[in-house]
């Protein structure tokens, strides 16, 4: 069972996430946009699960440790698919971009819903 704290953090980073989503699949695009509000989220995110550990000392189970370290590396990975983006030219390059951001996204909100799911 989800902590009160953890639930809470869960529930608001699906939020973030669907934000998130909104913003890379809207017409028209402004990729500063995206950029700060993924660099937001990264940071928002590595603060959190510090917090949240710092404040339950009990130890975590491994399958929620499991997801933490998986989002943790998707979001490492959306950062570099937004400085490509940033830098990419052409619409194919660009919409490909788009795309694989959108996918992880969608994993990241997918971890959530089975966290929140699996753990009532």
């Amino acid at each position: 069972m989800l902590s009160k704290n953890r639930h809470e953090f869960y529930q608001k980073l699906s939020f973030q996430l669907q934000h998130l989503e909104r913003t890379a699949t809207q017409g028209n695009l402004v990729r500063a946009e995206l950029v700060t509000e993924l660099r937001r989220m990264s940071q928002w995110f590595g603060e959190e699960v510090i917090n949240l550990n710092l404040q339950e000392s009990e130890s975590l189970p491994e399958i929620q440790q499991s997801y933490l370290t998986e989002m943790h590396r998707l979001f490492r990975l959306l950062a570099m698919d937004v400085t490509f983006l940033q830098v990419s030219r052409q619409s194919t390059t660009t919409e490909k971009r788009l795309e694989m951001i959108n996918d992880r996204v969608q994993t990241l909100l997918r971890y959530c819903e089975a966290l929140l799911g699996e753990y009532k």
